[in-house]
């Protein structure tokens, strides 16, 4: 493993390799932990949503942590790549019902039905977002 990098180079590279699309593949994915430090950010009444809130003027934010975690599984199981998108790979996959809701500093509500996890292309690490609808689109 590379240190710096945070992830096995030859496996990184073999699912790169792999896959149709560049990068991970979800199987790949799959065996890999979440990036908890970007949980916090897509949860409501945490300070730091609160900072993307102010710095940024709306957040996109899942139900609750069991929203969050069901919508991970649900991307690992049956997502759709998306391609890279700003620097990330991602996977997306679109729910029936809101499973979060951008919320804007004054207060207004979207409800959100769009899920995309985000991979690092430095340590192949992920998380997952709320969204409106896929990226890039």
């Amino acid at each position: 493993m590379d240190p710096k990098r945070g992830h096995d180079d030859d496996a990184w590279d073999s699912a790169r390799a792999s896959n149709k699309e560049p990068g991970p593949t979800l199987a790949w994915l799959r065996e890999r932990p979440p990036d908890d430090r970007h949980v916090a950010k897509h949860l409501p009444n945490t300070p730091a949503a609160e900072r993307l809130l102010r710095r940024d003027g709306a957040v996109h934010l899942f139900t609750d942590r069991a929203t969050m975690d069901a919508a991970t599984r649900q991307i690992l199981d049956r997502g759709e790549s998306i391609g890279v998108v700003r620097g990330h790979e991602r996977w997306g996959i679109w729910f029936t019902e809101p499973i979060g809701f951008r919320l804007a500093a004054d207060g207004t509500t979207i409800p959100l039905s769009d899920a995309e996890l985000k991979v690092n292309a430095i340590t192949g690490r992920y998380h997952v977002v709320p969204r409106t609808g896929p990226s890039g689109r």
